[in-house]
């Protein structure tokens, strides 16, 4: 694959490139702490000057670079995009709390509280461009924690046994998000909790697994109860319109 892709560069502009953890300190390699995502973000911003990171369960809603150069403007206005998780939950929630103070939040501080109020978002997707702010305020900080293991992990923290049913619900709930977690809490420094800034709402791009529960949910949707052939046809077409309109981007 990375002979196919590299060859047709010229071609397709893409480009595939292997990550070699070998240089870096032996938690990198965990891919659960997730050391290696802000790694490859900062590496591509320096090669490329902006990135646009999509895990590998999303795809685009809409083709060409017109679909998404609203969110690419907004994006070289702060310097980087994101999106809130769907659940809405507090940063606080999923933070051990030794990691506040691993990137210079104590807790005789007011910054500390605001965490619990400030939308925690996802690493799904993220658009981020090479500005001096982004270099000093975001990616400086971020990779440093990714390299630190007491950092991204401190002790203590686990990715499971989540209880977010505990009250308030910005209490921690004792799962870690470690590269996420660490994102949101340099976000929060970075815009002053702002945001506005750096949250998009619109999005041009959807999780496959949300994609197929839907076109599940659409072949479930009257199925088998058409009077006739004429009939079915006219329900097939309905949905797939139905679909089609759902899956739009509203700019």
């Amino acid at each position: 694959m990375t002979q196919f892709c590299n060859t047709i560069y010229s071609f397709f502009h893409s480009l595939l490139r292997k990550f070699e953890a070998s240089g870096y300190p032996g938690h990198v390699r965990n891919t659960k702490t997730g050391a290696f995502r802000p790694i490859l973000i900062q590496r591509t911003l320096r090669d490329a000057g902006s990135v646009l990171w999509m895990d590998i369960g999303e795809r685009f809603t809409a083709a060409g670079k017109e679909a998404i150069e609203p969110y690419l403007e907004r994006a070289r206005q702060s310097g980087v995009l994101t999106w809130a998780m769907d659940d809405q939950i507090p940063t606080s929630s999923r933070t051990h709390p030794k990691m506040f103070a691993k990137l210079g939040v104590h807790s005789d501080g007011s910054d500390l509280e605001n965490y619990n109020f400030q939308h925690m978002v996802s690493l799904r997707t993220l658009l981020a461009y090479n500005t001096q702010q982004v270099r000093d305020d975001l990616m400086s900080p971020w990779v440093r924690c990714a390299l630190s293991e007491d950092c991204l992990e401190p002790l203590g923290a686990q990715s499971s046994g989540c209880r977010f049913d505990k009250k308030p619900q910005y209490r921690y709930s004792g799962c870690h998000g470690y590269e996420v977690a660490a994102l949101n809490v340099i976000l929060g420094q970075m815009f002053r909790f702002d945001e506005t800034r750096y949250v998009g709402k619109q999005r041009f791009f959807v999780s496959m697994s949300e994609d197929q529960q839907e076109e599940d949910e659409d072949d479930d949707f009257d199925g088998g109860h058409g009077e006739d052939a004429e009939e079915d046809d006219r329900d097939s077409t309905d949905k797939a319109k139905d679909r089609g309109s759902r899956r739009s981007i509203f700019l």
